[in-house]
């Protein structure tokens, strides 16, 4: 008796290793599908996504033979195409009226399609099966392969509480279970039913399988590869894409088309606060920013965003991060007032890695889908230059006249008028503050003076009449200059004051060469002007007299002035200034004449 049941034990234990073996061995060979499975499983779940449809074209036939028997119809069309007549459906026979959710269960579903559009309505749709999900999926006791469809559908009927045509277009993703009966010798699994009907919102992802951390490591990425420059690719379309979405959540008359899921990897992404500087704040979630937009930006918001490269792709054990790089203008119609503002921004781009199913174990790849991509955050570079500071080019035209020693009267505000002359200014300017600003000016204008035109004879000043001494001096001033403004402005160029006095002072340098004709030349106007300077009218440069004086001379510009905005890029300023000069030989008089002996 001993004998035999030790026997028996050595055949039960062996009979229960076979057994464990057996069991692991279907574990690990359901990990995948052949190709021939996976052909089949996408004819089938395209199959049962048509038949529904067509059920729906019947169920909504505008002919009565067709709808006799539509409660049939509805029942036929959930137990041949549904797993349970709860299974939610989107609402996308209702999107005008009576829309109060997004998801119908299909029972409802059904019945309001029949019920609310009796005179007959149509479905026409387009198909694109994805491929099934490899791994499989266990939900309770049962173990499936899920699929899903991408249905292009237009729909358009009667409905029945307005009798108008509507008529909308939808993407839809129908989700199909294949559930496993047997998995060895072969795999053996249902027909395909529909469990949920979702607006399409990119392709659906295969669950990922659950890998133990201890064996997870580095993705890796081979330098300059392939795949780098598809990543690095697909990160800058992302982000053109985001800002495309941008302006549409922007535009005053769209409202909920986008969800903050779509392009942030959450709700509570963090994202440097661009579209409200002035508001101090530097930064918002991603939900708060696209709320954000809406309210600041009620009448419009228009994001360009340009020079986008990606900078760098960065492999982590869970994802990639290709790390990119914009310059963003932004023009608002804000609630309080127009604003626009430009910002360098980096985004941070996060490409989940997904892990494979293949025969023995597993593979590491970064999903290639539309959707898979996601911004786990926005920051705000610091500018080379403060994009606060600006320069600005202008042009100047201007009236001269001098005061001196041939003014009519020896006086500090005496001045011929009829011997102002026009000139011609350029300038360069740069904002160095809120108040204050550099600019860089070149002028050229002519000062002339007569004793002869200037006074007479029988005025007070008649011992000028008789001098009747006359010059020229065509002058080219070169200054820099410092102006302050008195309405300080914290923005760019575009935001500065409409109407704003100023002052402005500097240093500079101007020719001073003055000129003269002989008393026989006024009788031929066509005569030359003779250079004063190299005459030495005061006996400049002889011995016992002063030295020459300088071609070039210093000059302090004063001015006040009143500039006024005519638009965003064009002043208008009107300009009082004097010229404080260190020479008093502008029109070539100083002393007392010189020895005419001394001349030879």
């Amino acid at each position: 008796m001993n004998n035999i049941n030790t026997v028996k034990r050595k055949y039960l234990l062996v009979f229960s290793l076979l057994i464990t073996s057996l069991c692991l061995f279907r574990q690990a060979s359901a990990q995948t599908i052949s190709e021939e499975d996976r052909v089949k499983m996408k004819r089938d779940a395209e199959h049962v996504v048509k038949q529904y449809y067509a059920d729906l074209n019947i169920i909504t036939s505008s002919s009565q033979d067709l709808r006799r028997f539509s409660e049939d119809d509805i029942e036929g069309a959930i137990n041949n195409g549904f797993y349970t007549p709860s299974a939610y459906i989107y609402n996308d026979i209702a999107q005008i009226k009576e829309r109060d959710v997004d998801s119908l269960r299909v029972r409802e579903y059904l019945e309001k399609a029949a019920a609310w559009y009796p005179r007959g309505a149509k479905f026409d749709c387009n198909f694109q099966v994805q491929d099934p999900c490899t791994e499989s999926e266990i939900e309770g006791e049962t173990r499936f392969f899920s699929l899903v469809v991408k249905v292009s559908k237009k729909f358009q009927g009667i409905y029945k509480f307005d009798n108008e045509i509507h008529t909308n277009q939808d993407t839809l993703n129908v989700h199909l279970k294949f559930i496993i009966k047997q998995d060895r010798p072969k795999l053996v699994v249902d027909p395909p039913k529909i469990y949920r009907i979702t607006l399409f919102k990119g392709k659906v992802e295969c669950p990922e399988p659950k890998i133990e951390d201890s064996k997870k490591s580095v993705f890796a990425l081979v330098d300059d590869s392939d795949e780098r420059t598809l990543l690095a690719q697909r990160a800058v379309n992302f982000v053109q894409d985001y800002a495309i979405t941008l302006n549409i959540i922007g535009h005053p008359k769209i409202n909920g088309r986008y969800t903050t899921l779509d392009y942030f990897e959450n709700e509570n992404t963090k994202v440097y606060n661009d579209i409200a500087p002035y508001f101090r704040k530097k930064e918002f979630s991603a939900d708060d920013y696209l709320h954000n937009i809406e309210i600041w930006c009620q009448g419009g918001a228009l994001f360009k965003y340009r020079n986008i490269k990606a900078l760098t792709i960065r492999a982590e054990i869970d994802y990639v991060i290709a790390v990119v790089q914009v310059d963003r203008t932004l023009k608002t119609n804000g609630v309080s007032a127009n604003m626009r503002h430009r910002q360098r921004l980096v985004f941070n781009i996060k490409f989940p890695v997904v892990y494979r199913a293949i025969e023995g174990g597993y593979k590491k790849v970064v999903g290639l889908e539309r959707s898979t991509p996601r911004i786990s955050g926005i920051e705000g570079l610091p500018p080379r230059i403060s994009p606060r500071l600006y320069w600005a080019f202008g042009i100047q035209i201007l009236s001269a006249n001098y005061f001196g020693d041939i003014a009519p009267k020896n006086s500090l505000i005496s001045t011929d008028l009829q011997r102002t002359k026009p000139g011609f200014g350029v300038y360069v300017l740069r904002k160095l503050s809120k108040h204050w600003y550099l600019r860089a000016n070149y002028i050229a204008t002519t000062l002339t003076g007569d004793d002869f035109s200037s006074t007479d004879i029988d005025s007070q000043n008649k011992y000028r009449y008789i001098r009747n001494l006359h010059f020229r001096n065509k002058i080219r001033e070169y200054s820099l200059n410092f102006i302050y403004e008195t309405r300080k402005n914290e923005g760019y160029f575009y935001s500065r004051k409409r109407i704003n006095p100023y002052f402005m002072a500097g240093i500079g340098v101007f020719r001073n060469k003055p000129e003269a004709r002989s008393p026989s030349d006024f009788i031929d106007v066509t005569s030359s002007w003779i250079d004063l300077r190299s005459l030495g009218t005061e006996g400049q440069g002889r011995q016992g007299y002063k030295k020459m004086y300088a071609i070039w001379q210093p000059i302090v510009p004063l001015a006040i002035g009143l500039r006024y905005k005519l638009t965003s890029r064009f002043d208008f300023s009107v300009e009082l200034s004097a010229r404080i000069t260190f020479t008093d030989y502008i029109d070539d008089i100083s002393g007392a004449y010189p020895d005419y002996a001394d001349f030879g």
